[in-house]
């Protein structure tokens, strides 16, 4: 009776402690997220490494990459941890070429934790693509392998890593507030390099103006055009744009107003 007690104890005791060791080791995420809902040729934007289950981490490496024809990388920031610093824990001489080295420990050999949804740390990239290209961002082996490793008996970690992926669009009519007097077609093409155009038909003759502002608010553009009702065309010369950037353009009369966004490559 006593042994068949302790023959049970035992194995009770040993399933507890496999239990224990078990429960204890975790699975990190990490997700490459953006605020941006999307993306355009020229514009700047930040993707976050925003972390899950990141508790008594003693060291992570690995790798990103992107396309170097579609994204121009800027910077790295906002770091997550406190002994994180740019110098130490990234390597950069690849950053032309697509890819960023991360490897970090912990000196104290005691275990880091950051919040969940808080961000490891961001980068900060410009797109240099064209509208249907790909803009990604995405965890790889090489150069610097992928490890992650915390306090636990098991020690090295199986993490979930998330990439980034949003395809470049076209920047369409945002704003219209009488549709039932002028439709206007995208402005064609967008971006622009040389000249372009967005064509549109009114329900009635009328006074245009038409607008353009830089993305600071400030106007680089002011003219104004009788048209008829019908079909009509606005030429978009490059000469009304002083540098390479995104634009508002604005058509208003007495009794509407039309946006749209575009971008323009050149000078």
């Amino acid at each position: 009776m006593i042994r068949t007690i302790g023959k049970y104890f035992l194995t009770t005791l040993l399933l507890f402690f496999m239990f224990t060791f078990l429960s204890i080791a975790q699975t990190p995420t990490v997700d490459i997220v953006t605020d941006e809902e999307g993306l355009v040729p020229e514009q700047t934007f930040q993707v976050d490494l925003a972390v899950q289950d990141f508790t008594d981490m003693l060291g992570v490496q690995f790798t990103l990459k992107w396309d170097p024809e579609v994204l121009s990388f800027i910077s790295v920031d906002n770091f997550g941890i406190a002994d994180i610093s740019l110098s130490n824990n990234f390597g950069l001489m690849n950053v032309e070429g697509g890819l960023l080295s991360f490897l970090w420990y912990d000196v104290n050999l005691a275990g880091v934790g950051i919040e969940n949804d808080s961000t490891l740390f961001s980068l900060n990239f410009k797109v240099i693509g064209n509208p249907e290209d790909t803009a990604s961002v995405m965890f790889t082996n090489t150069p610097t392998g992928i490890e992650f490793s915390d306090t636990s008996p098991t020690g090295i970690l199986n993490p979930v890593l998330n990439n980034f992926e949003m395809v470049i669009g076209l920047v369409s009519t945002d704003f219209n507030s009488a549709p039932h007097l002028i439709q206007v077609k995208d402005i064609y093409p967008n971006p622009v390099s040389d000249n372009s155009q967005v064509d549109f038909h009114l329900a009635h003759s009328t006074d245009l103006d038409f607008f353009i502002f830089d993305e600071g608010g400030k106007m680089v553009l002011h003219t104004r055009e009788y048209f008829t009702s019908g079909d009509h065309s606005f030429f978009l010369k490059k000469g009304y744009f002083p540098a390479s950037g995104k634009y508002l353009l604005k058509m208003v009369s007495e009794e509407f107003e039309v946006q749209q966004k575009l971008v323009f490559i050149g000078k």
